[in-house]
């Protein structure tokens, strides 16, 4: 059987199929929806929910910088990768929203994010990569 079939014998059932990731590194509570923005809609309003509630994520001066695993110390990741500083144009912009639709019996998580957002954690990712290797002197404050 594949997701459509199922999805078929689910909507033939008189139900609405709500499709959700299953991912690991999600942090949040709540099922995370599959699909476009219409279908996230559709699903909402088969929940029941009556309010979507909007998370926004910004980039700031401080995701410029994270800290070393098992320490304190901050790491400067402009000094490990400069091209991540191509990112800085984009401080203070909107770059990831978090919908949550609530209903009575349950929540429902549908997540936009800027290509550039993905692009920037990718790139801050291989800078603290690079960070960790060179284990060198880039604390900051």
């Amino acid at each position: 059987m594949t997701i459509v079939e199922l999805k078929r014998l689910i909507t033939h059932g008189g139900f609405y199929p709500v499709s959700i990731v299953l991912n690991s590194e999600d942090r949040t509570k709540n099922p995370r929806f599959e699909g476009d923005l219409n279908d996230f809609w559709q699903a909402a309003k088969a929940l029941g929910a009556k309010a979507v509630f909007i998370q926004t994520a910004r980039l700031t001066e401080s995701d410029f910088q994270q800290q070393r695993p098992g320490s304190n110390d901050k790491v400067a990741l402009e000094n490990h990768l400069p091209r991540l500083s191509d990112f800085r144009k984009h401080i203070g912009r909107e770059a990831a929203f978090l919908l949550s639709a609530r209903s009575a019996s349950s929540n429902l998580d549908f997540l936009i994010q800027e290509d550039w957002w993905i692009e920037f954690h990718k790139t801050a990712d291989e800078a603290m990569a690079n960070a960790i290797g060179k284990g060198g002197p880039e604390i900051t404050g």
